[in-house]
């Protein structure tokens, strides 16, 4: 359900009906795993349980708070938004903790079979109208660059965390020359598809992604002991994230993309204003003055466009901010504070690194482009929240 197609292939009331399955079997899992958990059968780990604070607070939190001071607010939308947040993380926490290797295995096959089907439609539609037959919605006109999953930007989201999770399954758990195969060519033909579109943020997030995967291919295959020690305050990872919300901070606020104006626009082929992110960043740092503790919660969409000109910021830390206010930020980065302090044990394990490297990249990348309403990623915060399951054996951790 996560890898339906659009809204504009399928329809509203197909969409719809697929978005009521996905609330329904959330609040299913969600009340499993309580059972389970009282019942010791299932040990929720730190991280859902940051990310479920997290995303509750923006969804829900902001949004019933910002209801109650009168503000436009849409309540369907954030208790659907969060539901469908909650059950991919419920539900990838749960498996990966009884059966990592059969869990992988369906995200990859499924969430690949589904990403080649939308770099298809790349191919074959791309600069020829796409599949969205809508001209003009809220008032400005649609790009012809919609495929199978949304437009070429947001596709990022779904496509790549498959890309990830395709290589830690072979290292991990099935290092045929079958499934080698198939690595390569799902990871050149959706790298192809993006080159082909030009969409530059996923071509350069996917380049990165595969130098990370070359970098620390020769390190996944060997069984290292790990020692952990005090002296060691953060972890790499650590150090990754934190560069990550300070180039954020420098993007939208100082705006350093304006020293390389020359370079962006004859080289990059795009407009000094980032495709029209400048305005929107600007816009939202001035309605933030209002209510910069909780934000705004998930208000209606026309309410967000009249503010901000569009429907999200396009940008992780403002569509925080703007969303769940600083609380929110707090909690995402003390979402990263658990996370390191998970990695930090798991330092010598090259695919543990690995996709510890491919999350600070995504906060990197997601200075650009990031909405709430887009799930498949957050199943690599899950993972890493679950490292342990990574490592060729069990890890031996002592103190010095």
């Amino acid at each position: 359900m996560y890898f339906r197609p659009a809204s504009y292939i399928i329809g509203n009331t197909a969409d719809k009906i697929c978005l009521g399955i996905i609330c329904a079997l959330s609040v299913f899992y969600f009340v499993k795993a309580i059972f389970e958990s009282r019942k010791g059968i299932y040990h929720p780990s730190k991280t859902m349980i940051m990310l479920i604070l997290f995303f509750g607070w923006c969804m829900l939190g902001s949004t019933f708070l910002n209801y109650f001071l009168s503000n436009e607010v849409s309540i369907y939308y954030a208790i659907t938004t969060f539901l469908c947040e909650l059950g991919i993380i419920v539900v990838s926490d749960m498996r990966l903790e009884k059966n990592p290797e059969q869990y992988l295995r369906l995200f990859v096959s499924i969430g690949g079979f589904f990403s080649l089907i939308n770099a298809i439609t790349m191919f074959i539609y791309g600069y020829s109208g796409g599949l969205n037959a809508l001209a003009e919605r809220d008032g400005r006109t649609i790009s012809s660059n919609y495929f199978y999953f949304a437009e070429d930007n947001a596709t990022f989201f779904l496509v790549w965390p498959v890309l990830i999770l395709t290589w830690i399954f072979y290292f991990k758990y099935k290092r045929t020359g079958k499934m080698l195969v198939w690595s390569l060519l799902f990871t050149a033909i959706t790298t192809a598809a993006y080159v082909y579109m030009w969409s530059v943020n996923n071509m350069i997030g996917f380049f990165i992604t595969i130098g990370i995967i070359l970098l620390y291919w020769r390190k996944s295959k060997k069984e290292k002991v790990t020692i952990k020690r005090r002296k060691h305050i953060i972890s790499k990872f650590d150090i990754g994230w934190i560069l990550a919300i300070i180039y954020n901070y420098l993007l939208v606020v100082e705006q350093i993309f304006l020293q390389y104006s020359d370079f962006i626009v004859n080289k990059l082929n795009k407009g000094i204003t980032l495709n029209g992110r400048t305005p929107i960043w600007e816009r939202c740092l001035y309605y933030l003055q209002d209510q910069p503790l909780i934000g705004f919660g998930y208000e209606e969409r026309s309410v967000t466009i009249s503010k901000i000109l569009f429907n999200h910021a396009h940008n992780i830390m403002l569509e925080i901010l703007y969303r769940g206010g600083f609380i929110g930020i707090i909690l995402f980065v003390i979402l990263l504070i658990v996370l390191g302090r998970k990695i930090k044990n798991y330092q010598n394990n090259g695919i543990v690194m690995m996709l510890g490297w491919c999350i600070v990249l995504f906060v990197f990348l997601a200075s650009i482009e990031f909405a709430f309403y887009r799930y498949p990623y957050i199943v690599l915060f899950v993972l890493l929240g679950r490292c342990e399951i990574l490592c060729e054996r069990k890890q031996l951790i002592r103190e010095v």
